[in-house]
């Protein structure tokens, strides 16, 4: 199994698109059925894209998501407006981290606009603020730091802001639930809700409602499927949580002739749903040339170029 595992990560290329459909205001993912059909967004070949998030103002709906480049193996955040005619406009990326991020969970407390994404390369927690919607951003506050925690979720519990905090550990991952508190953006209250064996457990985009979260167990390998949990309302006493509802990538049917294996994000507003479809893997028998090409960052390939400042719409 360890040879098998080796020679994918050696010779097999992944990818992520993102997809998309307008639909009715009350639809959500627990209406699917088989043969639900997506539009794919259009993006650069150079890039893939994945963990897509909604947000519908004015009447317009924009998708905020990890927007990766292939060629330098790192990715940043960006966003598009979608079209119900079809179609999205060319993405623009929003903001860049020294390392990799990507789940950019956004949502709005108290009239302002927020996104929580991850970055668990610099071991951080961060907020960032919109402040002219919907490119430009603002680096807020750090929440956490020292801490390996994954596509931390949003969500609200009698008008009050909390959040999911998933940590990743060798072997046993652990979820957390705290309070944000906006005044001096800090968190308060956290406690934990509960531990997993693996992956389990690991948010997949915001919650559906008040008690209803979208969590990606990974139980064969990453990116699979996507479940739907309850959890119980009074969970500060005590966290419990069922399985309810799952979907994987054979319930949806693209317009394209790419082959999708796998899905690990889901997200709705009133007029959109939002998914994403991990790219059956294609054999490649240079890539383990391109992976040294990144190691020693030449001919434009790169992991280890200098990226140590927020650059695009957030600089100068």
């Amino acid at each position: 199994m360890k040879i098998k595992n080796l020679l994918k990560t050696l010779f097999f290329e992944e990818g992520w698109d993102c997809a998309y459909r307008f639909k009715d205001g009350s639809k959500t993912i627990l209406d699917f059925d088989k043969h639900e059909h997506f539009k794919l967004m259009s993006i650069d070949k150079h890039f893939w894209a994945a963990d897509p998030f909604l947000f519908e103002k004015d009447g317009r709906v924009f998708v905020f998501f990890e927007y990766k480049n292939i060629k330098k193996g790192k990715a940043v955040l960006a966003v598009s407006e979608l079209y119900e005619g079809g179609g999205n406009s060319e993405p623009t990326v929003i903001y860049e981290f020294k390392g990799h991020t990507s789940y950019p969970c956004i949502f709005e407390f108290d009239k302002e606009i927020y996104i929580i994404p991850e970055t668990i390369q610099e071991q951080k927690l961060q907020l960032l603020k919109c402040v002219e919607w919907p490119f430009k951003w603002e680096h807020c506050a750090v929440l956490l730091t020292n801490f390996a925690c994954v596509d931390c979720t949003f969500f609200e519990y009698n008008s009050k802001p909390f959040l999911f905090i998933y940590e990743v550990l060798n072997g046993t991952n652990r979820l957390y639930i705290a309070g944000l508190n906006f005044i001096d953006y800090s968190l308060e209250n956290c406690f934990l809700a509960k531990e997993y064996s693996g992956s389990l457990g690991r948010p997949a985009g915001k919650n559906l409602n008040t008690n209803l979260r979208i969590v990606q167990p990974g139980d064969k390998f990453y990116g699979e499927k996507i479940e739907v949990y309850s959890f119980n309302t009074d969970f500060k006493k005590h966290y419990c949580e069922d399985k309810i509802f799952e979907v994987d990538a054979s319930f949806i049917d693209i317009d394209s002739h790419k082959k999708y294996i796998g899905i690990h994000t889901y997200n709705n507003c009133h007029s959109c749903e939002v998914i994403d479809l991990l790219r059956k893997p294609k054999f490649n028998l240079f890539k383990p040339i391109v992976f040294l090409l990144k190691l020693l960052g030449l001919f434009g390939f790169g992991f280890c170029e200098k990226r140590n400042q927020i650059i695009y719409q957030n600089k100068e």
